[in-house]
């Protein structure tokens, strides 16, 4: 009985739906924000402007690897991160990007 009040009170007062609001603000702010200073790079060089998530990235590895080398070391041997940063993700986005273009394609025929 305690679980079912305790569900009705969240559905009640909508904590899931305010949550998921706070957080889809949250995160369109930070994407504007990024791509508003990858713009102002890219008018100065556009090389660097497809260049920065990748140093971007790396500031952050070496950062962590200089703060607490374990971690690093730990998420490269211990874990799946490194199969997925290096095989999984790239498999994705090239199958999203085929979908994604996959009209285009059939019209290049």
């Amino acid at each position: 009985i305690t679980l079912w009040l305790l569900r009705r009170h969240v559905i009640k007062n909508r904590y899931a739906e305010r949550i998921m609001g706070w957080y889809r603000e949250k995160k369109r702010r930070a994407l504007r924000r990024y791509q508003n200073f990858v713009g102002r790079i890219a008018k100065t060089s556009s090389f660097l402007a497809f260049l920065l998530p990748h140093v971007l990235y790396a500031v952050l590895v070496v950062g962590l690897k200089r703060i607490d080398p374990g971690v690093v070391t730990y998420l490269a041997t211990k874990t799946y991160l490194c199969s997925f940063i290096s095989f999984w993700h790239p498999l994705y986005l090239t199958f999203s990007v085929l979908r994604r273009l996959s009209h285009h394609l059939k019209d290049y025929k």
